[in-house]
């Protein structure tokens, strides 16, 4: 018999079934109505037998849904097919022989139909190697499809101690024609099953065990005890560590029972840990497909969704999940450090390497550019050292000043400036500025996360004299507060600012300092008497006008993101491009899915 193709499909030319049937449906997976009910017994990363594969086209099916991490194999004693089946299914574990209860040489007997052709002892016909499956070593093994023509009690025998120790699922063909003309026996089959603690239910509908021809599916009667066993072999593994084993124990679990959810649910959160985060998705949305009402899937979900930087699917999942139980005693950081950790993995892609130094004079050795920070008290010192680690995640190489009252340990690119004298916050910040040590400073606030490479803030300096962002529109007229808008018509905010050393600056930074120092320190606090109050004040004297300063106001979605605007940054699709992030992480999550903390 002479192969030949048809659409890249490799077929046995004279075959009178296949080679006329799959170029009519036009896939090789032709089965479609049988393989509906047989994939879900199959798990993804599963390892699944075809018995009398043929030209692999159930192979292929099961290979598909096992995926890279999986494992299938095909036994197929009919030369012609078996090199058909390699051909077709290149992925799948391909053997030239047939299934028996013990290594022997048998006569294969050739149909039209190939796939009718049955093994036997006496009639004379084409010698192939059978062997039993009981020779081959599994750590795991889901389904076993046995379509063997009237050999199927013989291949099941030789089966014997790997059912018994792996307890797969199995698809069995009966075919009482098939049985007058081999060693086949219904009731047989059916009692070697039923001794070894299987249950049987026929697979296609409106039919009976006692029907003439069906595919009987068995699954072992003590699924839901071997199921249970591997669920918790798989807590423990995950607990001490051993996540590979954990693994295989869980989707053990689910190939026994595929309808537990919390298991799909926990394969993700290993999977996760391994960092395949797009795998671990598609289990979290399996284990909510099957329990839609189980509050903590969704929030799982929606972190690794925020991972992944899919922000607005996020929020919705996590919106979600708390809508399931309000009485959840959230932790809004994990959230919010998952989406802060997905928008750093976006600029990752888009900006492989960091800050090399003076963007306008590349070859510049001395740090003509650098960021200066204020951290005041033990309080502000923390949440400095959170900021620096953001910091230089995103942009290791720019030079870092922190003046502080507090001692601090040595951190890698961070020169400390000790400040003795007791005063308000707010003036210090402003005082600071004219001690910078760079050319071009970017001034940053301790509670901002800069998750992206920001050195073209230097650059703009090249060409103005300040660059600060605009404050959201908000109308804080009576509570509650409303949002009108990403950007105020002339307020700015003075967490993020840029300058360059230069007369101008050098005048302003003057004005702003006895502006400031006219306050009480005992009434300046945020948003009332503060730096920024101050300088808004100077900037509408017409202060930057007389003195002719440069000032370029930069995008606030992009450098100065506040709570207000970000649902609207998500909702809009801007999250993304977003690189300074200006809040505080237990203000992150009440800003996004509308929650106060209790």
């Amino acid at each position: 018999m002479a192969i030949k193709f048809w659409n890249g499909i490799a077929l046995i030319a004279d075959d009178t079934y296949r080679t006329q049937l799959i170029p009519k449906v036009g896939r090789l997976d032709h089965d479609q109505s049988l393989l509906k009910e047989i994939l879900p017994h199959i798990p993804r990363g599963g390892v699944a037998i075809d018995v009398g594969a043929n030209i692999g086209d159930h192979t292929i099916a099961y290979l598909n849904k096992v995926g890279i991490t999986g494992r299938v194999l095909g036994f197929e004693p009919l030369p012609e097919a078996y090199e058909c089946l390699t051909l077709n299914v290149p992925g799948a574990e391909s053997y030239n022989y047939a299934l028996s209860d013990q290594e022997e040489t048998l006569n294969l007997v050739i149909r039209p139909n190939t796939g009718e052709s049955f093994c036997s002892y006496s009639e004379k016909s084409q010698t192939i190697r059978a062997v039993p499956l009981d020779s081959f070593e599994f750590t795991q093994l889901d389904l076993i499809k046995f379509d063997v023509e009237g050999w199927e009690l013989k291949a099941l025998k030789g089966a014997e101690e790997t059912i018994y120790q792996h307890q797969p699922r199995m698809v069995i063909e009966i075919n009482e024609n098939v049985f007058k003309r081999t060693l086949g026996n219904r009731q047989e089959i059916y009692d070697f099953l039923r001794r070894h603690d299987y249950e049987l239910q026929p697979i296609q509908p409106k039919t009976s065990l006692n029907t003439k021809r069906i595919d009987v599916l068995a699954i072992p009667a003590k699924a839901q005890y071997f199921c249970g066993f591997q669920h918790k072999l798989g807590e423990a593994y995950t607990a001490n560590s051993q996540l590979d084993q954990a693994i295989i124990a869980y989707r053990r679990a689910i190939g026994l029972n595929p309808t537990i959810s919390s298991s799909h649910h926990n394969l993700g959160e290993v999977l996760e840990k391994q960092g395949h985060l797009e795998s671990a998705i598609a289990f979290y949305r399996k284990a909510i497909d099957l329990n839609r009402d189980h509050h903590q899937y969704h929030i799982t979900l929606a972190k690794a969704l925020a991972r992944k930087g899919m922000a607005a699917e996020a929020v919705a999942e996590y919106r979600l999940g708390m809508s399931l139980n309000p009485n959840f005693q959230w932790s809004e950081d994990n959230f919010g450090e998952a989406l802060i950790e997905g928008l750093y993995k976006h600029h990752s892609k888009n900006h492989s390497k960091g800050f090399q130094g003076n963007p306008s004079q590349k070859n510049d050795t001395s740090h003509d550019c650098g960021v200066i920070y204020l951290a005041i008290g033990e309080k502000f010192k923390q949440e400095f050292i959170n900021a620096y680690n953001f910091f230089k995640k995103s942009n290791p190489t720019i030079p870092i000043s922190l003046f502080t009252d507090c001692p601090i340990g040595e951190l890698d690119g961070c020169t400390v400036y000790p400040l003795n004298e007791n005063k308000n916050p707010h003036k210090h910040k402003v005082e600071i500025l004219k001690k910078s040590p760079y050319q071009k400073t970017l001034f940053l606030d301790t509670d901002t996360l800069v998750v992206g490479d920001i050195s073209e803030i230097f650059s703009f300096l090249d060409d103005c004299d300040f660059c600060i962002a605009k404050t959201p529109h908000i109308d804080y007229s009576k509570p509650p507060y409303k949002y009108l808008g990403y950007q105020s018509p002339h307020t700015m905010n003075t967490g993020v600012f840029a300058f360059r050393k230069c007369q101008f600056i050098t005048k302003m930074i003057d004005g702003w300092i006895t502006l400031v120092s006219k306050q009480k320190d005992s009434t300046m606090r945020a948003g009332h008497f503060g730096d920024q109050y101050y300088f808004n004040q100077l900037l509408q004297s017409g202060f930057f006008e007389q003195e002719e300063g440069k000032v370029k106001v930069i995008d606030n979605k992009i450098y100065n993101v506040r709570p207000q605007p970000l649902p609207h940054l998500i909702k809009d699709g801007l999250f993304n491009q977003a690189k300074i992030i200006h809040l505080r992480l237990p203000a992150f999550v009440p800003s996004l899915v509308s929650l106060k903390k209790k």
